[in-house]
C-alpha cells in the first residue's frame, strides 16, 4: 500500500489542493462526476455517516467496559467509572439504528455457491471507478479540543487523510470524537438480460502515527455501501439497502506495538438483481471515526483505496489492480437453474 502512495498524482491544474486540510483537499472537475457517478445526498451520508459514529462510540464504550471488568479485583462491587461508561453504553443503545436491511445470510451463501460454479463458465469485468468526494466532516467543537481531521487528497476509488488532533482533559474523562467521511458511487452497464449483477472488490487501509501520547483513544475506519438495480427508478435517496460492511482500522490508543502504523482491509462481495436494459449502480461511503481523550494524537496520513479481487490468486497486488472493482451479469436462467440443482442436493447431503 505505499507503492500506492508513490502512484497517486500531485495537484495539476484539474485537481488543485485547497488552502487547509479541513476544508476537504483536492477538489474534482465537476464535468467527471456527472459523466461517471451519481450523487449521493447529503443527508443520506450524515444519517449513515451519525449511524456509524454511534456504533463506533458503542464498541469502543463496550470494549472499554469488558476490559475494566476484567481488571477490577471484584467486578460486583461498586465502582464510579464502571457505572458512567455503563450509562454512557446505555444511552447509546437508545438511540443505535441499523444503517440499512438485516443482512439475507442465505442469499450470500447461495452467492458463493453460484460464483464458484460460474467462474468456470463467466468471466469477469472490471469497472473503473470515479473520484471520491467529500462527504461529512465533524469536529467536537468543544472548548477542550483542537485540530483537525482534514483530507489530503481525492482519488479514483480511493482517499487519504491526516490530522492533528488534541483533547486537553480539562472537560473531563469523557473521549472526544472526529468522523470524517468521503463517498462516490459507480454506475455498470445495462444488463444484457434479467438476472443477477454480481460484484466484488477489496478495501485496503492504512494509518500512520507519528505520535500517540495520550490517556485514551480509539483509530477506526468503515465502510458502508449501497446498491440498486436500475438507477433510472431508483433515486439515491431512496436506497434502502445500506450496510456497513468492514471496518479495516480498529485500534485503541496509546498503541502499545512497536511500531505505530496501523493496516487492515476488509472484502466485499455481493449481487444486485437486475432487469434486462437497466443500468445497475451501488455507492460507496468511506469513513475515519477517531477518540481522543488527554493528549495529542498526530496522524502523518491514513489511506483507504479500492482494488480488484481474486480470490484464491497467489498474484502481489500491483498499482494496477487499484482504482476499480470486477463484476459480472449471470442470467436468470442460470440462476434458477443452480438453485434448483442446489436444493435437490440437500437432502442428499443428510
Amino acid at each position: 500500500m505505499r507503492g500506492r502512495l508513490e502512484k497517486w498524482p500531485d495537484a495539476t491544474d484539474d485537481f488543485k489542493l485547497s488552502s487547509g486540510l479541513g476544508s476537504g483537499g483536492r477538489s474534482v472537475p465537476e464535468k467527471i462526476r456527472r459523466e461517471r457517478t451519481l450523487e449521493i445526498p447529503q443527508k443520506t451520508v450524515r444519517r449513515l455517516t451519525d449511524a456509524a459514529l454511534r456504533e463506533a462510540q458503542l464498541n469502543r464504550l463496550s470494549d472499554e467496559v469488558a476490559n475494566l471488568r476484567r481488571r477490577l479485583d471484584d467486578p460486583t462491587a461498586a465502582n464510579a467509572y464502571l457505572t458512567n461508561l455503563e450509562k454512557q453504553r446505555a444511552l447509546l443503545l437508545t438511540t443505535h439504528m441499523p444503517t440499512g436491511v438485516a443482512v439475507d445470510f442465505s442469499q450470500q451463501r447461495f452467492d458463493q455457491a453460484l460464483v464458484g460454479i460460474s467462474d468456470l463458465l463467466f468471466p469477469w469485468s472490471v469497472l473503473n471507478l470515479p473520484y471520491m468526494t467529500e462527504g461529512i466532516y465533524q469536529a467536537p467543537g468543544t472548548p477542550d479540543t483542537s485540530g483537525d481531521l482534514g483530507t489530503a487528497g481525492l482519488y479514483a476509488g480511493g482517499i487519504a487523510y491526516a490530522g492533528e488532533l488534541t483533547q486537553d482533559g480539562t472537560g473531563g474523562p469523557a473521549e472526544r470524537w472526529w468522523v470524517h467521511t468521503w463517498r462516490n458511487s459507480a454506475v455498470f452497464p445495462a444488463a444484457p438480460s434479467t438476472g443477477r449483477l454480481y460484484y466484488r472488490f477489496a478495501v485496503d487501509a492504512e494509518c500512520n502515527i507519528y505520535r500517540d501520547p495520550v490517556d485514551a483513544g480509539s483509530v477506526r475506519s468503515y465502510v458502508t455501501i449501497g446498491t440498486t438495480g436500475d438507477v433510472a427508478s431508483d433515486p439515491v435517496d431512496q436506497w434502502t439497502n445500506w450496510q456497513t460492511v468492514g471496518w479495516p482500522i480498529n485500534a485503541t490508543l496509546p498503541l502499545t506495538t512497536v511500531t505505530l502504523a496501523l493496516q487492515g482491509g476488509a472484502t466485499v462481495t455481493g449481487s444486485i438483481p437486475v432487469s434486462g436494459g437497466k443500468s445497475a449502480a451501488i455507492g460507496f461511503i468511506y469513513g475515519a471515526v477517531i477518540s481522543v481523550a488527554g493528549g495529542l494524537l498526530q496522524i502523518l496520513y491514513g489511506i483507504m483505496s479500492t482494488r480488484r479481487f481474486v480470490p484464491g490468486s497467489s498474484a502481489p497486488v500491483t498499482y494496477r489492480d487499484y482504482d476499480k472493482i470486477e463484476y459480472r451479469f449471470e442470467p436468470d436462467w442460470w440462476v434458477k437453474a443452480v438453485q434448483t440443482r442446489l436444493t435437490m442436493e440437500i437432502p442428499a447431503r443428510k
